[in-house]
């Protein structure tokens, strides 16, 4: 392990861990109808904005850290977080910058099919198809890590993660009534990126104990 690998590792996962609590609490204040109008929208849709880059660099040095018989794993992870983070950053940016101000100027008929409020949106969809990317992400690379407490419960909330694709899809595609079965996204991503910051941190400290020896 390199100490930039473990350096960029902890500040990623810290990083997700961050923006995924952020959205959690925005996303809760909107369900509950405490936040209005714009930021109802800025307080969710920006951490999320901010979590795509952060989970997919978190990631990759997932996969640089991997055993080169794990690594197989861990690639699959990256591939599919690629996949996610166009989708939902795309979706986002149109929501912030080009849906929402519309809207606050009493447009919102013209930006129906646009914006992310609406489950029958062009955008929710595309939300919705990337989140389970996002799934298939932390799916595929649970593998990648070893039997360590601390790796296993990583794999085991990566695991987690990925079989919420089913109630996520149900939530996007079919009713928001399934929205609770999936809110259990925000432990498992926030939970394995904290366990993820401390993998890499004790990582980092090992990395420089060698390096003083």
């Amino acid at each position: 392990m390199t100490s930039p690998i473990a350096t960029l590792g902890y500040w990623s996962a810290l990083a997700t861990a961050c923006f995924c609590v952020l959205f959690t609490i925005a996303a809760v204040l909107t369900e509950t109808h405490l936040l209005s109008a714009p930021w109802d929208v800025v307080l969710t849709i920006g951490p999320s904005l901010l979590l795509a880059p952060s989970f997919l660099a978190m990631m990759v040095c997932v996969n640089a850290a991997a055993p080169i018989d794990r690594k197989i794993w861990s690639q699959l992870g990256v591939a599919f977080a690629c996949v996610y983070v166009p989708l939902c950053a795309a979706a986002y940016v149109v929501e912030l910058f080009v849906v929402e101000p519309r809207v606050l100027r009493g447009e919102a008929t013209q930006m129906a099919l646009l914006t992310l409020v609406r489950g029958d949106s062009v955008f929710n969809a595309i939300d919705g198809i990337g989140y389970i990317f996002m799934c298939l992400s932390t799916l595929f690379a649970a593998p990648a890590f070893g039997d360590t407490q601390n790796e296993r419960w990583i794999r085991w909330l990566f695991i987690a993660n990925g079989v919420l694709a089913v109630p996520i899809f149900l939530t996007y595609f079919v009713n928001r009534s399934f929205l609770w079965s999936a809110a259990p996204w925000a432990v498992t991503i926030s939970g394995s990126a904290i366990l993820i910051a401390i993998y890499f941190r004790r990582m980092r400290g090992l990395d420089v104990s060698v390096r003083a020896s």
